[in-house]
This record gives C-alpha cells, sequence and structure tokens, in this order.
C-alpha cells in the first residue's frame, strides 16, 4: 500500500503544497507539508486521505471500512531549526520502528 499512498503524496506537490521529507510505515504516515498560498492544510490532506484511501481499500478488496484515522497530528513549524528537527525525526523513525528497508518507503532525495 505504500506506493499508491506516495503517488497521493506527490500527486500535488509544487501546486497546492510544498511536499518535505515524508515516510509511510506499515501504521502511519510521517510528512513536512507546506500549504501554498490559497490552499489550506486540511483541505489538501482530506484530499491526500481520501483518494489513497480508495485505491489501498480498493486494492484490498475492501469497501466500506476507514483506512485513516479520522484525525491527524499538525503542527506549525516556525523555524529552520525545528524543520531540521522534524525532517531528522521523519528519516529516523523506521529505524527506530526498527522496520527492514522493504516495510517503509521514504521521499526519494531527487524529489
Amino acid at each position: 500500500m505504500r506506493a499508491p499512498v506516495a503517488e497521493c503524496l506527490s500527486r500535488f506537490d509544487g501546486d497546492l503544497y510544498k511536499l518535505g521529507p515524508w515516510v509511510i510505515m506499515p501504521n502511519h504516515v510521517r510528512l513536512l507539508i507546506c500549504p501554498t498560498a490559497g490552499h489550506a492544510l486540511p483541505k489538501i490532506m482530506q484530499g491526500i486521505k481520501g483518494v489513497s484511501a480508495k485505491v489501498c481499500n480498493s486494492l484490498l478488496g475492501r469497501t466500506g471500512k476507514p483506512f485513516w484515522q479520522q484525525e491527524s497530528f499538525d503542527h506549525i513549524v516556525r523555524s529552520q531549526a525545528h524543520y531540521d528537527h522534524l525532517a531528522q525525526y521523519i528519516a529516523r523513525n523506521p529505524l527506530k520502528a526498527r522496520l527492514k528497508q522493504h516495510e517503509y518507503k521514504v521521499k526519494p532525495e531527487a524529489e
């Protein structure tokens, strides 16, 4: 399910938002995202979660079951130091969870 979620994350990068580092793990996603002018984070996340849930549930052969939790945890990044700290946290998250490389997906460096 990581590939469809990654596709949904990157679909509007540069248009509706600027996508920073991200990691897709077996039970959650961590990302840094900055809405562009005129676009609101709740609406962006609703789109990402809605489309990815539909695709993933279809691939799993499920209907009527939630794919994502209702709420997301988000907060404002107010400095470059804070951004750098969160980027490192995102990068280290799979290692902290002791995941093998095939169990998670990270944003490619070239993006």
